[in-house]
């Protein structure tokens, strides 16, 4: 579009009623363009839901609507919230409130993770914290298509070996589990020397640990 800034940030949301949705962002500017079969645009609708400074905005679409997840920060809270559109791009219901935190800092980038599982029926949250570096704070919150919150948890992980392990690869299973891995580097930090698969069920507040065999060959 001529009219787009060189630096607009667009995501193709999908196909409805015949004709393509794509969201569109530069700076405070966020609106949907919608072009027809021929990709001849056909409508811009400006959305003015959102705060002035979003920190990350995430899409999910389905069959007959989608999703907008975004986190703003306003004074000292950082929020995460929902807002769910139809395939004319029209906002249906009001904006939902998923998940907050306090924190002492102006932020500049996403504090949560988002997630989907790959049948769309679970969507999460993962955020994880470890500014005191021999313990991981990470807060878990899963829902259902609906948006219906199914489990919060909390969880501390001790950071072993001399503090050179990483949190990575955090998924959600259509059963809605979170799953991730915990990785410990060597005293050089060249090589993984153990990894983890951990995951949290819906159904439990403890965090099931699974040690993963590593093999190493000397290449010539």
């Amino acid at each position: 579009d001529r009219e787009d800034p060189r630096g607009v940030n667009f995501e193709i949301i999908g196909k409805y009623n015949n004709h393509f949705i794509v969201y569109k962002n530069y700076r405070t500017d966020n609106y949907f363009t919608i072009f027809d079969n021929n990709m001849k645009q056909v409508n811009k609708i400006p959305l003015e839901i959102f705060p002035e400074r979003l920190l990350q905005t995430d899409v999910l679409a389905y069959r007959d609507y989608f999703y907008i997840f975004y986190q703003y920060q306003k004074k000292n809270i950082v929020y995460v919230m929902a807002a769910k559109f139809d395939g004319n791009g029209k906002q249906i219901g009001n904006n939902i409130e998923l998940d907050t935190t306090e924190v002492n800092f102006t932020a500049n980038n996403k504090l949560y993770t988002f997630l989907n599982s790959e049948d769309k029926s679970k969507i999460a949250f993962v955020k994880v914290n470890n500014k005191r570096r021999e313990t991981y704070h990470v807060t878990t919150v899963v829902f259902d298509k609906n948006l219906e919150l199914l489990k919060r948890n909390k969880l501390y992980i001790k950071s072993e070996d001399n503090n050179n392990e990483l949190l990575s690869e955090f998924a959600v299973d259509n059963a809605g589990t979170i799953v991730f891995l915990k990785e410990a580097s060597t005293q050089q930090r060249d090589n993984i020397a153990t990894v983890s698969l951990c995951m949290l069920g819906t159904a439990t507040d403890s965090l099931k640990e699974l040690k993963i065999g590593l093999a190493y060959r000397d290449w010539e």
